[in-house]
């Protein structure tokens, strides 16, 4: 009979123990839960602060390239500047050249005239004389 004693022992201890179990089961359970959303928080606050950093790095890398276009536009413009302020020198210096050679080639015509009319004189003297 004793042996009764411990299986009706037994029982009624599992049926505590299956409680307890049942217990720390839901317990465990609970906590697992409660240890998954604080990783899951941390998740996405970790995602949040990452999609941040790679919203300001693209932000940063829009504005470089931005900056730069800027750049490159205000050295295009410069350029363009210099070139039409080297043409107006160059277009200058041409007007002057040229108004140097229209002196020389007046100040040669004058001269072949003059040499022309003294010839004519001569020759018109010539034959007068003659």
């Amino acid at each position: 009979m004793p042996r009764k004693r411990l299986q009706a022992a037994s029982y009624s201890g599992d049926e505590s123990d299956a409680e307890r179990v049942a217990y720390q089961a839901q317990k465990k359970i609970y906590e697992l839960r409660k240890e998954r959303d604080k990783r899951m928080a941390a998740v996405i606050i970790d995602a949040e602060n990452a999609l941040k950093e790679v919203k300001t790095r693209a932000v940063a890398v829009h504005a470089a390239q931005l900056q730069g276009k800027a750049k490159f536009k205000s050295q295009c413009v410069n350029n363009i500047c210099r070139s039409l302020e080297r043409r107006q020198a160059i277009e200058a210096q041409m007007v002057e050249l040229i108004a140097d050679t229209h002196t020389k080639m007046k100040e040669v015509e004058d001269v072949i005239m003059a040499g022309y009319e003294g010839r004519e004189k001569e020759a018109s003297e010539t034959s007068s004389s003659t």
